[in-house]
C-alpha cells in the first residue's frame, strides 16, 4: 500500500521531468554512420553504431585552470579532492590520456551486443598493467602506437573481441572525420525514424545545447490556440505528444487527446486524502484537444474532481482550481482565476523556460519529502537547480521533418558552468 502511494508521488513528479527534459529521450546517444572526431587514431569505428558519445574536455579543462590559478572558485573543491584522493588507494587512469578525445561506442558484432572505447595512451605500461580491469569481465584492448581501443561484452569471448578489434585496426593513422566537435561532449544519431545530432557546450557560466531533429515522418505535432503568458517554471508544446499522453496516462489512468499544452508551475504539495498521498501542483495549466471537449468530459474522467457551487472552480485536495472552457477545443484549468494568456498563430513546438527550483520544489507530507531526498535522481537535479539561475529550451520547426534544437542552462553568481558541474560531480563521488 505505502509502495503504491509512493509511486504514485513520484509518477506525478516523473511527468512534471519528463515534460521540461522530454527532448532527452530522442537524445540517448544514438549514433547513425557519421562520426565525430578532431584527432587522429590507428582505430576505426563501426560503420554501424548502436551509440556514440564523444568528449572533449580540452577547452574546458583550459577554463578550469584558469579558474584555479587566478579566480580561487576552485580553492574549497581542490581541498576536498586532495584529501579524499589521498585516502583512496585505487588511483588508476588506465593509461589514458584523458585529456584528448575519447570515443564511446556501442554496436553489434557476430549478432551480439558490444561495447568499446577508442583513446590516446599517455603511458603504455599502465594501459597494458589496468586497461582489461575498466569494462571488468570478458574484455579485450590493443595499442598501436599512442592509439587504443577496449571492447567488452558479455555475450562474446575474448577471441571474438580481438576480432573486432583486429577488423577495425587501420595501417595508417586515420580516422572517420566529421566537423570539429564545437562543445564538451557531442551525439548523434538515428533511431526509431529520427536522426538527432547535438553538442553540449561550456561558455562561461551557461551551459548551452544545440542540435537538430530529423524525422522520416513526423505526425506527432498537434494544434494549441492558447498559451500562458511565462511565469515560475513555464512549458508550451505541441510537438511529442505520444510522450507526454503516455506520462499523463500513467498519472491518471486515463487516456485523452491531447494536442498541445501550456503550464505555469511552482512546485508541488503533497497532502494525506484518506489512505493515500494526494500531490496537488501549484499551476496554471491550457489543455489542448484534437477533437471537441467538455470540461464536464474531463471531470467525468476523474471521479474525484467535482464543481464548486459556484460552478467556476473545482477543489482538490483542499486547494481551488479555477475551469474555463476558452474554445471548444482547449480547457483551462489552475489556481490562477484570471491568468495573462496569448492567442496562438503559428506551431510552437516545444517552449520551456524559468526556474528549476520551482520545478523540483516539494512541499507538505514529510515522509514523501524524505523519500524523495533519498531517491538519487531526484537529488542530483535538485542539487542541480540549487546552482542555476535559469532555464530555456526551444524546440522549434525548421523545416517540414526537421526541428532546431536550442537549450541553454544558466549557472548563478557567474561560476564557471564547467566548475559547477566539477562540483557536482566530486560531490557526488565523494
Amino acid at each position: 500500500m505505502l509502495k503504491n502511494r509512493l509511486s504514485r508521488i513520484a509518477s506525478f513528479v516523473q511527468l512534471l521531468v519528463v515534460l521540461v527534459f522530454l527532448f532527452c529521450s530522442l537524445g540517448v546517444v544514438y549514433i547513425g554512420q557519421n562520426a565525430r572526431t578532431i584527432s587522429t587514431h590507428s582505430f576505426q569505428l563501426p560503420t554501424e553504431l548502436e551509440g556514440l558519445i564523444v568528449v572533449d574536455a580540452r577547452d574546458e579543462i583550459s577554463q578550469l585552470v584558469k579558474e584555479v590559478l587566478f579566480s580561487g572558485n576552485a580553492d574549497d573543491l581542490i581541498s576536498r579532492l586532495k584529501g579524499k584522493l589521498s585516502e583512496r588507494s585505487d588511483s588508476r587512469t588506465y593509461g589514458i590520456n584523458w585529456l584528448q578525445p575519447a570515443y564511446y561506442f556501442k554496436t553489434s558484432f557476430q549478432g551480439m551486443e558490444l561495447q568499446g572505447l577508442i583513446v590516446s595512451i599517455a603511458d603504455e605500461n599502465a594501459w597494458n598493467a589496468e586497461i582489461n580491469k575498466l569494462f571488468g569481465n570478458v574484455s579485450a584492448a590493443m595499442r598501436v602506437g599512442n592509439s587504443g581501443m577496449v571492447v567488452q561484452s558479455s555475450q562474446l569471448n575474448r577471441e571474438a573481441l580481438y576480432q573486432f578489434i583486429q577488423a577495425h585496426q587501420l595501417d595508417k593513422a586515420t580516422f572517420v572525420r566529421r566537423e570539429k566537435v564545437d562543445g564538451l561532449v557531442a551525439w548523434s544519431g538515428s533511431s526509431e525514424g529520427v536522426k538527432s545530432n547535438f553538442d553540449v557546450i561550456s561558455d562561461a557560466n551557461n551551459l548551452q545545447l544545440r542540435g537538430s531533429l530529423t524525422f522520416a515522418s513526423l505526425n506527432d505535432i498537434g494544434e494549441l490556440h492558447f498559451r500562458l503568458k511565462p511565469n515560475k517554471f513555464h512549458l508550451t508544446m505541441d510537438v511529442m505528444l505520444a510522450q507526454l499522453q503516455d506520462s499523463l496516462h500513467k498519472v491518471l489512468g486515463k487516456e485523452l487527446p491531447i494536442s498541445g499544452i501550456s503550464m505555469n508551475y511552482d512546485g508541488l504539495t503533497v497532502v494525506e486524502e484518506g489512505n493515500s498521498f494526494l500531490p496537488i501542483p501549484q499551476a496554471d495549466l491550457i489543455l489542448g484537444f484534437n477533437s471537441t471537449m467538455k470540461i464536464d468530459s474531463i471531470l467525468a474522467l476523474i471521479p474525484s474532481w467535482t464543481w464548486m457551487n459556484d460552478k467556476q472552480s473545482i477543489k482538490i485536495g483542499g486547494a481551488t482550481f479555477y475551469v474555463k472552457q476558452l474554445d471548444d477545443f482547449t480547457i483551462y484549468i489552475g489556481q490562477t482565476e484570471n491568468p495573462e494568456m496569448e492567442t496562438v498563430q503559428a506551431k510552437i513546438g516545444l517552449d520551456a523556460s524559468g526556474s528549476l527550483k520551482s520545478l523540483l520544489s516539494v512541499q507538505g507530507n514529510s515522509f514523501v519529502r524524505m523519500a524523495l531526498g533519498m531517491n538519487p535522481a531526484f537529488v542530483t537535479l535538485r542539487d542541480l537547480s540549487s546552482k542555476t539561475e535559469n532555464f530555456d529550451l526551444k524546440v522549434t520547426m525548421k523545416e517540414k521533418l526537421k526541428m532546431q534544437v536550442d537549450g541553454s542552462l544558466k549557472f548563478k553568481n557567474q561560476k564557471s558552468a564547467t566548475l559547477s558541474l566539477l562540483e557536482m560531480a566530486v560531490n557526488k563521488a565523494l
